[in-house]
């Protein structure tokens, strides 16, 4: 291994990326290179903008987890009986529906 400092990535999304390029002054560039520092930009700028936009999706998963939740701490027995019953259910319209072939 060399004796130089490793480069660390930035992980807090709160800072700015860095431009990502390790050496600095003047280098050719060929078509993959540009390609992959446009790539890289626009995929920080995508994290950027997923990160600080509220979501939409979150608020109803996390109504669902708390209802299920709650429907699990309140009514076990009737939980388990309707989980029994669709999967009794199930089984019956596999074997009718393999029974048929």
């Amino acid at each position: 291994m060399s004796a130089a400092d490793n480069p660390t990535l930035n992980t807090d999304p709160t800072i700015g990326q860095p431009d990502r390029l390790l050496t600095t002054g003047s280098y050719c560039e060929n078509p993959a290179t540009a390609f992959a520092r446009w790539l890289g930009k626009t995929d920080s700028q995508v994290r950027d903008f997923l990160m600080s936009a509220p979501s939409l999706g979150t608020s109803w998963v996390h109504q669902l987890r708390v209802r299920g939740t709650r429907l699990k701490d309140e009514h076990p027995m009737s939980l388990l009986g309707a989980m029994a019953g669709t999967a009794f259910a199930l089984g019956v319209v596999t074997r009718v529906l393999r029974s048929r072939r």
